[in-house]
């Protein structure tokens, strides 16, 4: 499923990530996080440290996210669009 950006988008939201949640996603579908940086353009360090919430992802990184992940724009809101981190 191609998540459009217009769709997801929520006006003065920054994006917080579900470190746990979002590392169990990545596990769960094979992917290392090594792999991933490569995708999204990124070291693999810069990725961590989005995960850990110690740099924000970039709205076109959210949607590569997604779009490798297979997430749906639910769980993307819950991962990214959320009050709540861990």
């Amino acid at each position: 499923m191609q998540i459009n950006p217009n769709e997801a988008e929520r006006e003065g939201t920054m994006a917080r990530t579900k470190s746990e949640k979002l590392m169990d996603i990545i596990k769960s579908k094979g992917i290392t996080v090594t792999w991933l940086a490569k995708r999204l353009g990124i070291s693999r360090e810069g990725l961590y440290l989005k995960i850990k919430n110690d740099s924000q992802f970039r709205q076109q990184e959210i949607f590569t996210l997604c779009n490798e992940l297979g997430l749906s724009l639910t769980e993307m809101q819950d991962i990214f669009f959320t009050d709540e981190v861990d």
